[in-house]
């Protein structure tokens, strides 16, 4: 099973379904509101309430996930799609050349 599929599913030596262990986010605002002001922001309270959501949220929000990262496996394979032909074109050259070898 898939990592997200986990949550919920029985566990074969207990019965017991499989948890959401842990949720940490850790967030940072860049913001400098002047010259010689902070420019970096972290709130500790918010960080804890916005796991909080996530893990009341984990089904819908892990489904996302699971789109988002298909998702960008579909684009980095478009992206190696020349690469790939350009491989099966050597495969077939090479074919071709051990081919006239054998005969």
């Amino acid at each position: 099973a898939s990592y997200f599929k986990k949550v919920g599913m029985r566990q074969n030596h207990t019965g017991e379904p499989g948890t959401l262990g842990r949720v940490e986010i850790k967030t940072v605002v860049n913001f400098q509101a002047g010259v010689g002001a902070t420019p970096v922001w972290e709130d500790r309270n918010f960080d804890r309430a916005l796991a909080e959501i996530v893990r009341r949220e984990f089904d819908r929000l892990g489904r996302q996930a699971i789109e988002l990262l298909q998702f960008e496996a579909e684009v980095v394979m478009l992206e190696e799609e020349d690469e790939v032909r350009q491989r099966l074109q050597y495969i077939e050259a090479l074919r071709a050349r051990r081919q006239g070898k054998a005969s």
